[in-house]
């Protein structure tokens, strides 16, 4: 597998974090073939943080969709989110693909923001910019729905609702 740095170093702060406050314990390739049980620990507290993102991507989902319609409907599209299959289970794996699903539900829930308040900041661009970053910066294929937000942000740019600039501070920011 192939996981991306804004995947892979928020994870290895976790570890650190885990490491430091006496949650897990690490060592070397001996070590870790003689102490399976803490290696399970390891892999354990690496499907919390993938778990934990993912519980929090909801929550920007809920939000997002509170903006557009209202508590109700935010909340049945929320819990349809939150049971299905494929999605539950990537949230219980080590991997990235349900981790990125923070930053995605991040980035629409500043663009529903931005949209229905009629008003882009620059911190919203900046926000936006490091959203994206670290969804790619995740898993590669997710750079389908950075163009897709880069389109929108063009659509409001076109409607006026913010600065031509920002077609390029977003993805500047994002690359960074």
């Amino acid at each position: 597998y192939s996981y991306g740095g804004g995947y892979v170093y928020p994870l290895g702060v976790w570890f650190l974090i885990l490491k430091q406050t006496g949650f897990i314990q690490t060592g070397g390739l001996e070590w870790m073939i003689n102490n399976p049980q803490e290696m399970d620990r390891i892999y354990h507290a690496g499907r919390i943080f993938t778990l934990v993102a993912f519980f929090i991507s909801v929550l920007f989902l809920y939000y997002s969709l509170k903006i557009i319609r209202n508590q109700k409907f935010a909340l049945i599209c929320s819990l349809i989110y939150l049971s299905t299959p494929s999605i539950f289970m990537f949230a219980m794996v080590m991997k990235p693909h349900a981790y990125a699903l923070l930053w995605v539900n991040m980035s629409i829930f500043i663009l529903t923001r931005s949209y229905f308040s009629e008003r882009f900041t620059f911190k919203n661009a900046v926000t936006l910019g490091i959203s994206l970053g670290l969804v790619v910066g995740s898993v590669v294929s997710y750079a389908l729905f950075a163009i897709l937000v880069w389109i929108g942000l063009y659509y409001f740019a076109y409607r006026e609702k913010l600065k031509y600039i920002n077609l390029l501070i977003v993805p500047i920011i994002a690359i960074v």
